[in-house]
């Protein structure tokens, strides 16, 4: 993203800064000339090293609360934005300990609501997933489609939905909750799908995952980091907001694989034929996005799982 100064009058605290949504947004953000200030129990990502415009703190956000309120008021600016990007992503982590989903993805929450209101932080923006809606017919869902708990992951997302909803409305903030699609780019975890099938890509050796007939939506995460940016600025005043975050165009596991492979230049032969076949299809219309910001997405799949592989080769970064 090249510098526009679109938030030369921002400021900003990030909690999971060092996290993958996290730090691309944190990096982009000060690119685009926003101050702030990051907090994360991980250490700080080398290209987000404290600068003059930014400082990281390493440890829990509860016991930096004061430090980070302090850093803020040293820059003369008057729109300041929480973005809490702290919680637990991993699905199959969330079941398996549901006490540990439930701090991190609901204790954590409250706490930066409960910092926003009394330090009177009046926008906080927080990223959910599109996994919490109820999908029967396979079209892609907008806004308006109820919404259901399937699991605890979904469960804690939920209830932190709600916790966002009740202080938008009892203390005049300006709450927004951004349901994301399949996130994916440079830095993605290994245990997601895509993350799975790249490792094993890059790898060069046989590709197995347990499904390839699930249709996704993959969005690349300079797209989700842009449409989150003009978020911030585009939505303004007390009130609550849910808006998806997707490309709005499903593509199966099996289309993101044989695509991996052709870019590694790897036949298709080595795709290891899946146990599963569960036809399920999770898409998210975007229309209120583009609506509100004229976002639109810059990288379809094969060119975002092209500058994705490119940068895991030559830096050999993984997670």
């Amino acid at each position: 993203m090249s510098k526009s100064g679109r938030l030369t009058e921002y400021k900003f605290i990030m909690t999971g800064a060092a996290g993958f949504l996290g730090r691309h947004l944190a990096k982009n953000l000060i690119v685009e000339g926003a101050a702030g200030v990051g907090i994360d129990i991980c250490k700080c990502p080398e290209y987000l090293e404290n600068s003059g415009m930014f400082r990281y703190i390493q440890g829990d956000f509860g016991n930096y609360e004061d430090e980070a309120l302090e850093y803020l008021t040293s820059f003369k600016r008057g729109k300041i934005v929480f973005y809490h990007m702290a919680g637990l992503a991993n699905a199959e982590k969330c079941n398996e300990s549901p006490e540990i989903a439930f701090d991190l993805n609901v204790r954590l929450i409250f706490q930066a609501l409960e910092f926003c209101r009394r330090n009177n932080i009046g926008k906080i923006i927080f990223p959910s997933t599109g996994l919490v809606y109820k999908m029967d017919d396979g079209k892609a869902v907008d806004e308006k489609v109820p919404a259901a708990a399937r699991d605890m992951y979904t469960l804690t997302k939920l209830a932190a939905e709600s916790l966002l909803h009740a202080y938008s409305n009892s203390y005049k903030l300006c709450g927004l909750t951004v349901r994301l699609s399949n996130v994916y780019g440079p830095g993605l975890s290994s245990d997601t799908v895509l993350g799975t099938v790249l490792r094993q890509v890059i790898g060069g050796g046989g590709v197995r995952v347990n499904d390839l007939a699930p249709v996704r939506d993959f969005i690349h995460i300079d797209d989700v980091t842009e449409g989150i940016i003009k978020l911030s600025y585009a939505i303004d005043g007390p009130g609550y907001t849910i808006v998806n975050l997707s490309t709005g165009t499903g593509s199966s596991i099996k289309d993101a694989v044989e695509i991996a492979c052709r870019i590694a230049s790897l036949p298709l032969e080595m795709i290891i034929p899946a146990k599963c076949s569960n036809p399920s299809k999770i898409v998210l219309n975007n229309e209120l996005l583009r609506k509100i910001t004229g976002w639109k997405p810059r990288y379809n799949l094969e060119e975002g799982l092209f500058q994705t592989i490119q940068f895991i080769m030559k830096e050999q970064i993984y997670t």
